[in-house]
């Protein structure tokens, strides 16, 4: 089972988001996640890669017969309890970077909420299967186990995260562009007052400026109508059972329910949208990751003609 615990992609772009904004300044479950010794439990460390290695030492040792089931049943089962604990989190941080965007109104604000009940639906589904784990007894059993789980990430969770950071990133790389585009009318507003926005040099920065800012908002623009296909319809029933309808707005639709071991409460978990399968023939649809990317880029380019503009701004007036 390989490890698909991989978001540097995403945390690079955040990061990146980050610099464009100080640029203008300069029972079973308490066995896999551990007993509590205080008034908050603690949360054991994600160790998965240490727990693939030891099964493949297990793997490729001498070990023959029931001694080499037997070590090899107990690694197997090392690597879903820890395969859990990493998702979980994964999930802990994905909610983290949900909870700093805090969108206050609108589309987004309803986005958040919604992602947020999902990973919740997510972990629940993790902590059953975490139960699961802790009572498996056979190789056979715990390979099967495995595979369930592998197939469940594949066709709910993963997709999940994904759009998870699709709006994320949308959302960091259109508040980079309000600043990019507030830094820009200031400093154009500055030259046009000082009488020098019409110089070669500074001319040629400002226009050259104003169109990579053009081009990354009509990127975002791109971007956005892919996330804003995420939105789902939700719809309540009674108080002591609440049915979640997920509903994407491509045609294909996924669902699974999850039931939640303390009363009623039943979640219905839709992925479909940009990651559903593409008939033969099509192309497939533009990548969120990718345009804000570009989008990111031509803000940075921008950026780098607001530092031209400065350098010939101190030359003429003897700075």
């Amino acid at each position: 089972m390989q490890s698909v615990f991989n978001k540097n992609k995403y945390l690079g772009l955040v990061a990146f988001c980050a610099l464009i904004f100080l640029f203008p300044q300069g029972n079973a479950k308490a066995q896999i996640f551990g007993n509590a010794t205080s008034s908050e439990p603690t949360k054991p460390t994600c160790e998965l890669n240490k727990a693939l290695d030891n099964l493949l030492t297990i793997k490729d040792s001498n070990l023959a017969g029931l001694t080499r089931d037997r070590a090899e049943f107990k690694a197997r089962k090392e690597v879903l309890i820890q395969t859990v604990i990493c998702a979980q989190e994964e999930i802990d941080s994905t909610k983290n970077r949900l909870n700093e965007l805090a969108p206050a109104t609108g589309i987004d604000r309803g986005l958040s909420l919604q992602f947020a009940g999902d990973l919740d639906a997510a972990i629940l589904s993790y902590e059953a299967y975490s139960g699961r784990i802790a009572t498996t007894t056979g190789l056979l059993e715990v390979k099967d186990l495995a595979s369930e789980i592998l197939a469940w990430r594949n066709k709910y969770y993963l997709p999940l995260l994904q759009q998870v950071n699709d709006f994320i990133l949308l959302v960091t790389s259109e508040r980079a562009h309000e600043t990019a585009q507030a830094r820009f009318e200031k400093i154009s507003n500055s030259l046009s007052i000082l009488r020098l926005s019409q110089i070669y040099g500074i001319k040629t920065s400002l226009e050259s400026a104003a169109k990579l800012t053009k081009s990354a908002s009509i990127l975002n623009t791109e971007a956005r109508i892919i996330v804003n296909g995420y939105v789902r319809t939700v719809a309540t029933s009674t108080a002591t059972s609440t049915e979640i309808q997920l509903e994407a707005n491509s045609a294909a639709t996924s669902s699974m329910k999850i039931e939640i071991a303390t009363g009623t409460l039943r979640s219905s978990l839709a992925t479909s949208t940009a990651t559903s399968t593409i008939e033969e023939g099509e192309e497939n649809p533009p990548n969120v990751m990718e345009v804000v990317k570009e989008s990111l880029g031509a803000l940075k380019l921008a950026y780098g003609e607001y530092l031209k503009i400065s350098g010939l701004v101190k030359q003429i007036l003897g700075l």
